[in-house]
């Protein structure tokens, strides 16, 4: 019997990731993936904020020398219907399949203990003592696992039992192209396009090779998928070429449906990655999002994990609760208005995503997201724009915080626990701020609402922190709005 504290279903990056969080916060970790590694894997897009994410899991390593395309030009048919330069983005292509082995090859070089390819037969038991057999696929060998918790990260493979759709359903058709079969000028800049009833993204892969992508409603496919295939491209302002040619690989179809499982926490197992969510794919930020959300959920379960009572406990879960549906919620509000914006957004395909979903009436409890997420979906932007920036304030102006800003409670995480703290809220603010470079602003309230000049409040900030911690703490609060120029 080998014993654990964690037992992870599945290695992509959130269950590693997971992985590789509880293992630092001294827990005994087991993974179980099916696939034999590397595995084909769409998602290649690995935006900004997985640099932080890998630093805080000290797992540089999983970058460094990574095969990988960035620095690309984009072209972009969106607003406008036509194919205009789009501003660079920061996000990179990579190797995926590496990039997910390297991670579950850091798990293991930490003393997880990896079951690959292998599948788990049987669930017996509750919360701190299930009894798990996992079965090795190539030799049928059986292992039998004791542990005091489960997380499921099997992807989009898991249970569809209590998955709720927060967007339309979506089907993602995708092929790619050698770089003989096409003209280097057509691939030399990544392409994201509006259609008139779907949207495209393409863009070069470190193996070289071209990567198409078409999103259209699965019920407009009509089980015809070719024929959906070439006509997105035969429409597009930048690939129309394509459409008369046979991509390197047969086309590939498969579900690109946002949903919300609403069941992700119970007593004894919890879900991460796609087993908890699964965003629009027009951001691009699925794998950030899924390896955050497992970094919060490992610290969730790690305060349930210490607390001596039921407050503890409590906490822990609302914190899950919050920070899935806060996830989903803004996702899908940004979505909303993205689709809104597109030049074609009167087609149907346009007009039934840009319409953020309310909860149904007729619908159990079970059945939807709880008050949570929807709380969270209608969050306001900010009711004003800041004023005018500060930047422009002379350097011996007089400033001090607005007399709107208010200290209000707010689950954060603190000393890799959960806990209530105070936040700032203003109405520039779209959420409440309790932390910034890791300062408590609560415990400078007084420093911050006593009139002075800017230089003044760093000075008197440098002499309880960091230097550079006052340095970002002023810029955050002139950039922010809540400072206002003294009377």
């Amino acid at each position: 019997m080998t014993e654990l504290d964690c037992l992870i279903i599945g290695a992509g990056p959130a269950g590693t990731c997971a992985a590789l969080r509880l293992l630092q916060l001294g827990y005994r970790v087991g993974l179980v993936e099916r696939a034999s590694f590397p595995r084909a894997q769409i998602g290649e897009a690995l935006t900004p904020g997985i640099r932080n994410i890998l630093a805080l899991l000290q797992a540089d390593e999983a970058l460094a020398g990574l095969p990988h395309v960035a620095g690309q030009p984009s072209l972009l048919r969106w607003e406008r219907d036509a194919l205009l330069p789009a501003a660079q983005s920061d996000t990179a292509v990579v190797a995926r399949a590496e990039f997910d082995a390297r991670l579950l090859a850091l798990a293991a070089s930490r003393e997880a203990r990896v079951w690959q390819p292998a599948q788990v037969l049987a669930i017996e038991g509750e919360a701190e003592a299930w009894r798990v057999q996992v079965v090795e696929t190539a030799t049928g060998t059986a292992s039998h696992v004791a542990a005091r918790w489960l997380f499921e990260a099997t992807g989009r493979h898991g249970t569809a039992r209590t998955r709720w759709a927060c967007a339309p359903n979506l089907a993602a058709l995708w092929a790619e192209f050698d770089a003989a079969q096409v003209d280097l000028d057509c691939v030399a800049a990544t392409r994201v396009e509006a259609l008139a009833d779907a949207w495209l993204w393409a863009a070069v892969l470190p193996s070289g090779r071209l990567r198409v992508m078409v999103f259209a409603d699965p019920h407009a496919i009509d089980g015809d998928a070719d024929a959906s295939w070439r006509r997105a491209l035969a429409s597009s302002r930048s690939l129309p070429a394509l459409a008369d040619l046979a991509p390197a690989q047969p086309l590939r179809i498969c579900s690109a449906a946002p949903y919300l499982d609403t069941a992700a926490w119970r007593h004894g197992r919890v879900k991460i990655g796609d087993a908890a969510f699964a965003l629009d794919p027009i951001s691009g930020s699925g794998v950030e999002k899924a390896m955050r959300f497992s970094l919060q959920t490992a610290v969730a379960w790690h305060t349930w994990s210490t607390s001596a009572d039921d407050t503890g406990r409590s906490l822990a879960q609302q914190y899950f609760s919050q920070q899935l549906n806060q996830t989903c919620a803004r996702h899908v509000r940004w979505c909303a208005a993205h689709y809104a914006s597109a030049w074609s957004a009167a087609g149907d395909f346009w007009r039934t995503r840009s319409t953020p979903p309310g909860p149904s009436p007729n619908a159990s409890a079970t059945d939807q997201p709880t008050a949570g997420f929807f709380a969270a979906l209608a969050e306001d932007s900010p009711a004003e724009p800041p004023p005018a920036s500060p930047d422009q304030w002379p350097a011996n102006a007089r400033v001090r915080l607005d007399a709107a800003c208010q200290l209000v409670p707010q689950l954060c995480v603190v000393q890799d626990r959960v806990r209530t703290a105070p936040a700032l809220t203003h109405p520039h603010l779209p959420r409440a701020v309790a932390f910034v470079a890791d300062q408590a602003i609560a415990s400078h309230w007084g420093l911050l609402r006593r009139e002075q000049t800017l230089g003044e409040l760093h000075d008197a900030l440098a002499r309880t922190m960091r230097p550079e911690a006052a340095g970002a703490m002023v810029a955050w609060l002139r950039r922010s709005g809540v400072m206002v120029r003294a009377a």
